[in-house]
């Protein structure tokens, strides 16, 4: 309480963000945003993942250092504007290659999730080792976000899939 008034929503958010009762997700893609996010997230000890992050191959050792998740597309491969100059279907591996924690995800709405296989497969064929493009849409997004599943042990849930054909 600030006082004897009540928080405003927004103030709220910030509070739970900051005491470390709630994860910050950032959508962001140039490389000096990104750096001013990691300093924060030291400041205040901010549970932190990135999304977007098409600029983060410019960083990654820093990003790595710091232990923050990125979220990208393996599919952003065309600057988009001047924040995105370094997007590439290389990004996935050369990130995982620096040390960070790679979540996979799709362009566009929630609709499109289907695609988040074939996705994968753009990653691998572009610098992505095959184990570490499983762990991006299993084991990864469930540690992000804290998730009891992601990966076949006693006491994790779990949806198995066979497949008689590489997945991606």
């Amino acid at each position: 309480k600030k006082g004897d008034k009540e928080l405003k929503r927004d103030e709220k958010i910030m509070h739970a963000i900051v005491s470390g009762e709630k994860q910050l997700i950032a959508y962001v893609d140039r490389a000096t945003d990104i750096l001013a996010l990691l300093a924060l997230k030291e400041r205040f000890n901010l549970d932190l993942a990135i999304a977007g992050a098409d600029d983060a191959v410019v960083v990654a050792d820093q990003i790595a250092k710091a232990g923050v998740p990125v979220i990208l597309s393996a599919t952003s491969n065309l600057p988009q504007s001047f924040d995105t100059l370094h997007a590439s279907l290389e990004n996935a591996g050369k990130l995982t290659k620096a040390g960070v924690k790679v979540v996979l995800t799709v362009n566009g709405d929630t609709h499109n999730m289907y695609q988040l296989r074939f996705n994968a497969g753009i990653a691998v064929a572009n610098g992505l080792p095959y184990e570490q493009a499983l762990a991006a849409v299993t084991a990864n997004p469930a540690e992000v976000f804290d998730i009891n599943a992601g990966q076949i042990q006693v006491g994790k849930e779990a949806d198995l899939v066979l497949s008689s054909a590489d997945p991606f």
